[in-house]
């Protein structure tokens, strides 16, 4: 296999021409940045199809005799996983307290009553 078709190659080169591409242009660069947004989303959108379609490929591969407990052990997983993510969420906003302080009274528009 040559060394050009190496992908970790071809991204490195990718990534140091970047760099470099930004370093000659300089403020300029930022007119791309538009190209990278739509690069992340592309890449952003493409994880779910291929994490859903691996899943299906996995479980449709599998035989019937572990399924139920693959099944059940997944269930238990998803369980677990959602109550320490509920019980680390109550912790932080106890902790953290987001919108303390804030007056949510409402208050009149000097605006709207000038009109």
């Amino acid at each position: 296999m040559s060394v050009l078709k190496n992908t970790a190659f071809q991204i490195g080169v990718a990534a140091i021409g970047g760099l470099l591409f930004g370093l000659i242009v300089g403020e300029w660069a930022t007119n791309l940045q538009f190209l990278g947004d739509i690069f992340i989303r592309l890449i952003q959108m493409a994880i779910v199809p291929l994490v859903m379609a691996s899943v299906i490929f996995a479980t449709g591969s599998m035989n019937g005799a572990g399924t139920g407990q693959v099944a059940f052990r997944t269930f238990k997983w998803i369980l677990g996983f959602s109550a320490v993510s509920a019980l680390v969420a109550w912790v932080l906003s106890v902790v953290i307290r987001p919108g303390k302080g804030l007056d949510f009274t409402p208050t009149a528009d000097a605006a709207a009553g000038a009109a």
